[in-house]
């Protein structure tokens, strides 16, 4: 790149209504590392919110060095028409987008422009699973829109293989436009967060083992399957699970809890700011996910040394765990296969230094460069096909 030239303009949408109170999700904190690592690589990044009345503009960790755009709308319709304003005045070069909703905002409103930034779409989950959950017209509806739409982008990011292949396979995407880019999860932050201390009963000394789950309490988690693993491993050796996360699955899960007879056992105490310092005192950590789109949490674990088990679910956990390398996989929806691989890792577990250094390969400076490479890429070849058809 040339450094006499102005710096590359990144307009990152990132995902839309945010709820006030609530964290960031996955998939906002992937928006928010590559925000400032593209700030650290000397480009020009406005990230574009669209926060809920009584939400925070600000994403929480963001760069100085990024500015942040209201769009002051908390509706997809009427932040159509603020973004628009916002490519017509401020002219970027690229717009990355993240997520279905930021995805559809970004192509509509970058249709009506004469002369549109490089659009750069994010798909950060398993549609096809996704949308399986769907009413049927609704699935329809929504699988015709990205076939016809997402092509108009100069390429898509696809957060794993799985990922670019459902891509492919489901929903038609030229291979040519699908670009396989990892989540970047590793920082020093997250680093300085895992070393914060922990005071939590369930880690004393000389208490049992604690297994645990980090996630949002949904059908995709599949903590019904966790908890019935678990059920079947506290018979054969003393332990505890630990589930932190909130969401609209828990009252069945209490319930099951409850059906189990694990409530001295079994503790759901809701969404914790930081999990890191849990991941880095837990004796095992567990992904019982149905289906991801990559799996952060799973990378963050191992980031802490802590030994993990994962469902093999599509996808991500292979391509993270290197197909069982760093942690046993076990196929979805399977208690008694879950459970075993539980046991057998509480028994045998990883060396702890082997599962920090598998995680530095999804570090920030990596996803930089390749989201450099790509912007780059699809900013001279939008150069070549104007000049040819001017």
């Amino acid at each position: 790149m040339n450094t006499t030239a102005a710096p590359i303009h990144v307009a990152i949408l990132s995902p839309l209504q945010r709820k006030p109170g609530r964290t960031q999700g996955g998939l906002e904190v992937v928006v928010t590392h590559v925000a400032n690592a593209l700030c650290r690589k000397g480009l020009k990044v406005d990230v574009l919110v669209m926060p809920p009345r009584g939400g925070d503009p600000n994403p929480p960790g963001l760069d100085e060095l990024a500015r942040v755009v209201d769009l002051k709308s908390r509706h997809k319709l009427i932040g159509f028409f603020t973004l628009l304003d916002y490519l017509r005045k401020e002219r970027p070069d690229v717009l990355l987008t993240a997520g279905h909703r930021s995805n559809m905002l970004a192509l509509n409103a970058t249709a009506l422009l004469s002369s549109p930034p490089c659009v750069i779409l994010g798909v950060h989950n398993m549609l096809s699973r996704q949308m399986s959950q769907f009413k049927p017209l609704k699935r329809w509806l929504r699988t015709r829109a990205i076939r016809r739409r997402y092509p108009r982008g100069e390429a898509v990011v696809a957060v794993s293989g799985g990922v670019a292949e459902d891509l492919r396979g489901h929903f038609r995407i030229p291979r040519e436009r699908i670009h396989t880019i990892h989540n970047p999860v590793v920082t020093e932050a997250l680093r300085r967060r895992a070393a914060e201390p922990l005071d939590h009963p369930w880690f004393s000394s000389g208490a049992p083992p604690v297994i645990l789950a980090v996630g949002r309490l949904r059908p995709q988690k599949d903590f019904a399957t966790l908890i019935r693993a678990f059920h079947i491993l506290q018979k054969r050796r003393p332990c505890r699970l630990l589930i932190l996360g909130e969401g609209r699955e828990r009252p069945k899960l209490e319930a099951l809890v409850r059906e189990l007879e694990l409530e001295s056992r079994v503790s759901l105490p809701g969404f914790v700011e930081n999990p890191l310092p849990f991941m880095r005192h837990a004796a095992l950590f567990v992904l019982s996910s149905a289906w991801e789109g990559f799996g952060n949490v799973l990378v963050e674990a191992l980031s802490t040394g802590v030994p993990v088990v994962s469902t093999d679910c599509p996808s991500g956990p292979r391509e993270i765990l290197e197909g069982g390398r760093y942690g046993r996989l076990v196929p979805p929806g399977d208690v008694a296969a879950l459970a075993a691989a539980m046991q057998e890792t509480l028994d045998s577990p990883p060396e702890r230094e082997l599962l920090i250094k598998s995680a530095t390969r999804f570090g920030v400076e990596s996803t930089a460069n390749a989201y450099l490479e790509l912007l780059t890429d699809c900013l001279t070849a939008k150069k070549e096909h104007e000049t040819t058809h001017e």
